[in-house]
């Protein structure tokens, strides 16, 4: 078993202000049948052709053993019975690889160049987009074949095929490089879990600040006034309601009020008084 290691990988093109990949770190079993994913302009075949020393970059990427492309021009140096095993292993006709290239179609050139990938020993095959030209059943085929095969890195845009021919999936995000030990697939369906809970909490939180922004608005205002009336106007309707009730009347006591007790009782002292003057004025008549 080889392990490439990287260490603080660092690139991005002459003339262009990005940078496709920023101290990146990283291992790769080369023994796994990894599949390389990421969205279109994310850096998957320069990756690949860092890995094979055609690019400048920063940092240290060690242990790659030789390395074998497809798709290619050229098939690798070995023994034609070699070649022959491996195209009947995907059901295509072993003769293809004495026919002009010229005259394969698309998908028996897939065939012969794949063929010729793992025919030779100790090479590490780096694959790109082998579905290009294969139909369903081409493949199904293929895709079996890969299966049954260790120790490549491959990338392609059908997800299915790369499921079936894949155990480790290395994807490049907008933040780096995720590893895992699962298929495209697997990886797609818990990161689709986790961005639908990290936009859960988020709206949980915005709704939570809005909340404390209003609250702190509120306080700040002070206590809610009546629509449509000033403070000067409420001061002036208050002075004008008061003024025009007059005095506070005073309460009743019983079935009477103050004033109305010491008016009756002044109209008894005066009829006393009167009873007592006409006494007095008839004495001297009556003594006679």
């Amino acid at each position: 078993m080889a392990l490439i290691n990287i260490q603080d990988l660092t690139f991005g093109y002459d003339g262009s202000e990005k940078i496709l990949f920023d101290n990146i770190t990283l291992g790769i079993d080369t023994t796994w049948r990894l599949g390389l994913a990421g969205r279109n302009g994310r850096g998957k075949t320069t990756f690949l052709q860092l890995l094979q020393g055609k690019l400048p970059y920063s940092g240290t990427i060690t242990g790659v053993p030789q390395t074998v492309s497809f798709p290619s021009d050229e098939l690798p140096d070995c023994e034609d019975w070699k070649i022959r095993k491996e195209l009947n292993l995907m059901d295509a006709d072993p003769d293809i690889m004495y026919r002009p290239v010229g005259t394969l179609s698309g998908g028996e050139r897939t065939k012969l160049m794949l063929a010729g990938l793992f025919a030779t020993e100790g090479l590490y095959p780096l694959i790109d987009e082998p579905t290009n030209h294969l139909d369903r059943t081409g493949r199904e085929k293929v895709a079996e074949y890969l299966s049954s095969k260790n120790g490549f890195i491959l990338i392609s845009h059908d997800r299915n095929f790369m499921d079936m021919c894949t155990d480790h999936t290395l994807v490049i995000t907008k933040t780096g490089f995720e590893l895992v030990s699962s298929t495209f697939s697997t990886w797609w369906d818990n990161n689709e879990q986790r961005m639908q809970s990290e936009k859960a909490r988020n709206d949980q939180l915005r709704k939570e600040m809005s909340s404390i922004e209003s609250a702190m608005k509120k306080n700040a205002n002070g206590p809610p006034r009546r629509k449509g009336i000033r403070t000067g106007q409420r001061h002036r309707a208050r002075w004008r309601k008061t003024t025009s009730e007059g005095p506070t009347r005073p309460r009743r006591q019983g079935n009477l009020c103050p004033c109305q007790r010491i008016s009756k009782s002044a109209t008894k002292r005066s009829s006393k008084k009167k009873r007592d003057f006409f006494r007095t004025w008839s004495a001297p008549k009556n003594s006679r």
